[in-house]
């Protein structure tokens, strides 16, 4: 899979760099063109370097070395931040429904990785123009986000799996990705002692991704038994 993933970006990189050479080499060559051929390098060589990373990720993950580095967190500015680069970036109308000060102790780097990908994966499996909501809540001790989407739901089979190394749903084979995204996250949740789980009324109807946080590394997450 990895290789198979990494033959597109490796096929651009090389034909973008000799379009770029041999603009080069011209006496006069077209400025426009080497541009293009140069932006398509940096966005090729940056989507595998985020391939190798997230591989690298989950065989750390797997061999159980993924560590974690705590520090005083302030959730819902992670929360807004994501969200503020996804809006600007697609069609789709990302809320947010939160209040400040929902802090903890734990990996900034790791939660907003894991809030990424949950806001990536609904608004990649939405309808242009469709509604994300993202809902920050806490207690004194844990804190919860959710993402609810209009996209192409799951059924309860694909519930069951949807957490597995590899693992997309039919509808979403038709939408490029690893099937990686969803398996590291719930790992990394799991790393802070917390837990995801998904919710979906079928097929069509959309999705809402939820993780749990203990807000203290001591304390378990608050549990839940909501997997419909």
């Amino acid at each position: 899979m990895a290789w198979h993933d990494m033959q597109t970006p490796l096929t651009v990189i090389r034909g973008s760099a000799e379009l770029l050479l041999r603009q080069l080499s011209q006496p006069e060559s077209d400025l426009a063109r080497s541009k293009n051929a140069a932006a398509m390098i940096v966005k090729h060589a940056d989507g595998l370097a985020e391939l190798l990373t997230m591989l690298f990720d989950v065989s750390c993950l797997e061999a159980g070395v993924l560590a974690i580095s705590r520090w005083p967190t302030e959730l819902t500015a992670v929360v807004r931040e994501v969200a503020d680069g996804l809006r600007t970036a697609n069609g789709h109308d990302i809320r947010v429904i939160a209040t400040d000060g929902v802090d903890g102790e734990w990996d900034e780097r790791r939660i907003r990785q894991v809030v990424t990908c949950l806001l990536s994966n609904a608004v990649k499996y939405s309808a242009n123009g469709s509604s994300v909501t993202v809902a920050v809540t806490a207690d004194e001790r844990s804190a919860t986000v959710s993402v609810r989407d209009e996209g192409i739901g799951l059924d309860e089979a694909e519930r069951a799996r949807l957490f597995q190394r590899g693992f997309r749903a039919d509808a979403a084979r038709k939408i490029a990705g690893r099937g990686l995204g969803l398996y590291l996250s719930r790992g990394i949740v799991g790393i802070h002692g917390g837990r995801m789980w998904a919710e979906s009324a079928g097929h069509g109807r959309g999705s809402t991704f939820s993780f749990s946080l203990p807000r203290h590394a001591e304390d378990p997450a608050t549990p839940t038994t909501s997997t419909t």
